[in-house]
């Protein structure tokens, strides 16, 4: 699993609305860049990317890539488990836009969208390593083909969302050891962790 799958941050996550117990939420799980406008590796996606068959349509929501969201934190492990309904997408000028569904009645999906509302979690999509091509087979620039199998909704302190493409090891590597230039945000990631293990068994 960490061999052969990259992940790529996306935007906030913003709440869109609560019918009849259900709060639909979304933001751009991926946003169009340029030559001008790469992340800090020199990556970027253009309208012309190939997101797969569906562009990500009906693949799978998880929390956090089903990752440990903090290591040795039993509380913790439903998030690893967990699937919120799939994820609908849709294209504009900025780049796909992916909503799912959080279902009120459920006291962890609740808490999920409590964090949504209060700005702390963003998009994250998976793609299998194999399957990822840039124009040239450069290592670093235009993604031309990034087959969209998993869209993660996760707490990353901003600072890694403009490393650019990353491999599932390495982004599981910062979450148990956080790298010093990320420490001045850790903080806010500590506080959305704190409220998930509030929903442990038993409190």
């Amino acid at each position: 699993m960490f061999d052969d799958t990259l992940l790529s941050f996306g935007g906030h996550l913003k709440a869109l609305g609560e019918v009849g117990g259900k709060a639909r939420i979304g933001g751009y799980l991926v946003v169009f860049g340029s030559p001008s406008d790469t992340d800090l590796v020199g990556d970027w996606f253009s309208p012309d990317t190939y997101f797969g068959v569906h562009e990500g349509n009906g693949a799978d929501t998880m929390i956090h890539h089903g990752l440990p969201l903090k290591a040795d934190t039993p509380s913790l492990d439903w998030t690893r488990d967990k699937l919120l309904a799939p994820l609908q997408t849709s294209r504009d000028a900025i780049g796909l836009f992916a909503q799912t569904v959080c279902d009120l009645s459920d006291k962890h999906e609740a808490k999920i969208y409590d964090l949504v509302q209060a700005g702390k979690l963003k998009w994250s999509s998976g793609a299998a390593a194999h399957t990822v091509r840039r124009r040239g087979n450069r290592k670093s620039g235009e993604i031309v083909r990034w087959p969209i199998i998993e869209g993660s909704l996760t707490p990353t302190p901003c600072q890694l969302s403009g490393t650019g493409v990353t491999s599932l090891k390495a982004f599981f590597d910062s979450n148990l050891s956080l790298s010093p230039d990320i420490n001045l945000v850790d903080a806010q990631l500590d506080l959305a962790l704190l409220e998930l293990k509030l929903l442990a068994v038993g409190y």
